[in-house]
């Protein structure tokens, strides 16, 4: 099999957080397009992460119930500009309650609740120089906060100024255990989201968890996010890797390589064919239903031909274009076209036999001297009944008839 592109997909958590599952894919890359590419094989399987080893199939319980990123702002909550004072409120929906008030000069870019840290956070812009600030307040100070400003956190590479307008602050995901907020980002092509820590000084960039176009999988209990990707050399596949990069406290990064030898190897254990059984047909034992068909389709022997009734006729063969079978026989084709034999009609039913004469009845006698008669000529037949009686000689008859 040539060393075409193999990659990780479908990672996820599972309860043992030391342990991953995945799928492993074979791809074939056409070189004329991407729409040529297809599926050669796949497999499931289980990345050890303290072990750095690789196992078929998925071997623990996927139950972690770990990954809380894709959960929208909570409803119990909504947002209020007023765009001529610049005073932002939120309110609770159950009492219209005003729970926190701000003072944002310019557009009011994205906000949230952490309940977990009874804190409200609204991202804004500062019309003096259009950089994005964090304006947080205390749930609960209603309509005299004491608000905290800070500036909206970079990362590698990102403007401070790339977040969506208010147009799109309803789509904020957050994930309040975790301390984990995604603001989204409308005119980029490669990250959809734009993610941050929040705490109590401010947001923090984690862009390790602006993932596109790869396969991911998010364990919240340690704060860190896995990534699956890959290497090439001279245009060659070599490797594919599962990046960890913690978006807690600790940002640190480490990465799982495994080579593509070891990812084949993998492939070829879980799509080695298995050899079909085989039998000799030339037995005399009862045939399995299993062998049965084995030698039918195989040897064509052991078929039920003549629906297993009749003996087909030797060498015959009346199938298209062939001999046709003779008079009182009649041409049996296997469905599938293994074998057309000639088979016997089957004899005619023989005549229902002639109907005899009713038996004569037996009536039941006493001991007649001289015989008595039925009244139609016909000599009464004793009945040989046992009904022993004591005969006049002292000695025991099985009947009346036949005692003296």
């Amino acid at each position: 099999m040539p060393n075409r592109d193999v990659k990780f997909t479908q990672l996820a958590t599972t309860a043992e957080p030391s342990k991953l599952h995945a799928t492993i894919v074979q791809y074939d890359i056409s070189e004329e397009a991407w729409q040529h590419v297809g599926i050669l094989r796949s497999v499931a399987a289980t990345v050890d992460l303290d072990a750095r080893t690789l196992a078929l199939g998925h071997l623990v319980s996927d139950e972690a119930g770990d990954v809380g990123l894709q959960v929208a702002v909570t409803s119990k909550y909504s947002f209020s500009l007023d765009i001529a004072t610049g005073v932002a409120t939120i309110i609770a929906s159950s009492s219209a309650t005003v729970v926190a008030t701000f003072d944002t000069p310019g557009s009011a870019v994205a906000w949230f609740v952490s309940e977990a840290l009874g804190l409200a956070y609204v991202v804004h812009e500062r019309p003096s120089d259009y950089e994005q600030r964090v304006l947080m307040a205390p749930l609960g100070c209603g309509a005299s906060c004491v608000v905290s400003d800070t500036q909206l956190g970079s990362g590698n590479g990102y403007p401070d100024d790339f977040v969506a307008m208010s147009s799109m602050r309803s789509n904020v995901l957050l994930d309040d255990a975790a301390q984990v907020v995604r603001l989204p980002v409308p005119c980029c092509i490669c990250v959809s989201y734009a993610s941050y820590r929040f705490d109590e000084a401010g947001m923090h960039r984690r862009d390790a968890l602006d993932v596109a176009f790869a396969s991911f999988a998010v364990d919240t209990r340690g704060a860190v996010i896995y990534v699956a990707g890959q290497q090439w050399g001279n245009e060659t596949f070599t490797s594919a890797t599962i990046a960890s990069s913690g978006f807690g406290a600790s940002t640190d990064v480490s990465t799982l390589t495994f080579p593509a030898a070891t990812l084949l190897a993998l492939l070829d254990r879980a799509h080695t064919p298995v050899a079909p059984p085989s039998f000799n047909c030339y037995t005399k034992e009862m045939w399995s239903a299993a062998k049965s068909m084995w030698c039918c389709d195989n040897e064509q022997l052991g078929c039920l031909k003549c629906g297993g009734t009749a003996t087909p006729v030797e060498g015959s063969n009346c199938g298209r274009l062939a001999t046709p079978c003779g008079d009182g026989f009649y041409c049996d084709v296997d469905p599938t076209d293994k074998w057309a034999v000639c088979c016997p009609l089957s004899p005619p039913s023989p005549p229902p036999l002639a109907s005899s004469p009713p038996p004569q009845p037996l009536l039941p006698a006493e001991c007649c001297d001289p015989p008595c008669t039925d009244g139609l000529g016909g000599v009464v037949v004793c009945a040989a009944v046992y009904s022993p009686v004591c005969g006049g000689d002292g000695k025991t008859y099985s009947n009346r008839c036949s005692a003296k």
